[in-house]
């Protein structure tokens, strides 16, 4: 035979080599697919093996027989692992990782207990026999349609290899040979068939990454186009001006950005960004985009007719086809400058209404009660200053508790009631009687309540006063009508003279002048003066 099994077994190593360095340098310098490292480790754990195989006879039997065959089943297995991430991007169950031990065991013993070559040789093919299967079956199975023959033509090559391993093991049974070199003509085919196909599969392998490189660079391709094609109809919908520019040239702009400065899009690409920036701000936009800053600033735009107009600019820099692009969103915030300028005149209104009014004024924030501003009048008032005031809460002015106050504050809050009676402490301990008028309002997104406050204390004092004089006078006046003094009276019949001199019975003189009425009786002095027969009689009867 001219080629004998170790000639056939060295240059599979040698193959195997070759396939190991160059997947290796594939590695290094390439972007590979999940599978393809594990891929790499399965052919070196392939060229080891072999090694030991073909050092037989020169290292220990033991080793060559049994760190052969284990070393075939992990490989086997490792490339197993490999496809599954390939196609799944998930590793293989750690439970296919405990066949190369079963193998090492299952070779111990018919080597050094029972002594068979053929069923040793048996129980390795059967095991990477149905590893090669598994292969097959994932590259059939998961096959994509841009690449089918492909993936057919790897799992044709494993079939292969894994049928031509059973048939050499089956052959092995009823022609046993002495050792793996002394076998015959028909192993040293099955050898061939498997270089060929090994060295097949590993090419496959390799063709399968490439073309899974390629069907993402097309994907990569249509992702940008289809981002380019976005980009366009975001940028053209969108209200802001966006401008791309490189080395300080613009490259691209949409209709918004056009629009602002007043000009057509080919009038506006090829210049420099410069050319519509005020000059006193070109500093500002250099500085910006070499240091790549990404807030927004204000500064002066000019349009091509030379008018100038606020601008807000917030840009980024970023790679595009290799090359550094600045991307600009420009806003005309000539709208929100005449804002501003309103809102600061309101402010300055707020001002005069606030902090120059002579009533004593306070914001109070809705939901804690907390003192948000304090005009100087309430300051003079309470005698804190505005720090002060800042830090404290109305219930600190008002001696209600502070659950009263909460739910004055919630009345006021929901426009139920408007006026308020209030005693407050000042900040030395003095007590003011005080009236508030108090209104919600909203200022800078916060829930207030704007309260005026009028001191009513010396009011207050007043209506005691005149309470308690209004008492007096209708004291007065129900005294009028009580006798007092000296009345004359006649001392005989017993009539009084009034004031304007006329004489008028006791009786009738008492009932005008007061509110006492009679009821007429006679003593007991008079019935027995008068009528003396039957006085005893009348008095017994009467009481008396």
């Amino acid at each position: 035979m001219i080629l004998d099994i170790k000639t056939l077994l060295v240059c599979d190593i040698a193959l195997s080599s070759v396939f190991f360095v160059a997947f290796t340098v594939y590695l290094l310098y390439q972007d590979a697919y999940p599978g393809f490292k594990t891929w790499t480790a399965g052919i070196l754990l392939h060229t080891l093996g072999l090694l030991l195989l073909v050092l037989r006879g020169e290292i220990p039997l033991g080793l060559s027989v049994i760190g052969f065959n284990t070393i075939a089943v992990f490989s086997t297995t490792l490339m197993l692992d490999a496809v599954r991430q390939f196609a799944h991007n998930t590793r293989l169950h750690r439970l296919f990782y405990l066949l190369p031990a079963a193998v090492a065991v299952f070779c111990y013993h018919y080597s050094f207990i029972e002594d068979n070559i053929a069923i040793r040789n048996m129980g390795s093919s059967i095991a990477i026999f149905i590893l090669m299967l598994a292969i097959s079956l994932e590259w059939i199975g998961h096959a994509p349609s841009s690449a089918r023959p492909l993936y057919y033509l790897g799992a044709g090559l494993i079939l292969i290899n894994a049928v031509s391993l059973m048939a050499r093991a089956s052959h092995w049974l009823f022609i046993p040979a002495k050792g793996i070199f002394t076998a015959d003509g028909h192993d040293a085919i099955h050898f061939i068939i498997a270089i060929l196909s090994t060295a097949g599969t590993n090419i496959v392998f390799s063709l399968m990454n490439t073309q899974q490189a390629r069907q993402s660079l097309l994907t990569m391709h249509q992702t940008l186009a289809d981002s380019e094609s976005r980009y366009r109809k975001l940028s053209e919908a969108s209200f802001e001006g966006i401008v791309f520019s490189q080395k300080g040239k613009i490259v691209e702009a949409n209709d918004n950005a056009c629009q602002m400065f007043g000009c057509s899009a080919s009038e506006l690409i090829g210049t420099n960004t410069h050319d519509y920036i005020d000059p006193k701000d070109h500093d500002l936009v250099t500085q910006h985009i070499s240091t790549n800053i990404e807030h927004a600033y204000e500064v002066t735009g000019v349009r091509k007719d030379g008018t100038s107009f606020p601008l807000e600019v917030q840009g980024k820099t970023f790679l595009f086809k290799g090359a550094p692009t600045r991307i600009a969103a420009l806003r005309d915030i000539t709208a929100r400058k005449r804002a501003l300028a309103i809102l600061q005149e309101r402010d300055k209104l707020y001002s005069a209404l606030f902090e120059m009014n002579a009533s004593v004024m306070l914001l109070i924030e809705e939901n804690t009660a907390r003192i948000i501003d304090a005009n100087s009048a309430a300051c003079d008032f309470y005698g804190y200053s505005k720090k002060q005031f800042k830090t404290l809460n109305i219930t600190d002015l008002n001696i209600l508790t502070a659950e009263e106050v909460r739910t004055e504050l919630e009345r006021a809050a929901t426009r139920n009631k408007k006026y308020f009676s209030f005693t407050h402490r000042l900040a030395n301990g003095d007590i003011r009687e005080v009236e508030v008028f108090t209104g919600p309002i909203v200022y800078q997104n916060r829930s207030l309540l704007c309260s005026v406050v009028h001191d009513i204390t010396q009011r207050k004092l007043n209506e005691a006063q005149r309470e308690e004089l209004i008492t007096s006078l209708q004291q007065a006046i129900q005294e009028i009508k009580t006798l007092r003094g000296i009345l004359p009276i006649c001392s005989h019949c017993k009539q009084i003279r009034d004031d304007q001199g006329s004489w008028s019975k006791i009786e009738h003189y008492v009932r005008e002048h007061s509110e006492a009425t009679f009821s007429h009786g006679i003593c007991p002095d008079c019935v027995k003066q008068l009528y003396p027969n039957i006085a005893d009689e009348i008095l017994t009867k009467s009481g008396l």
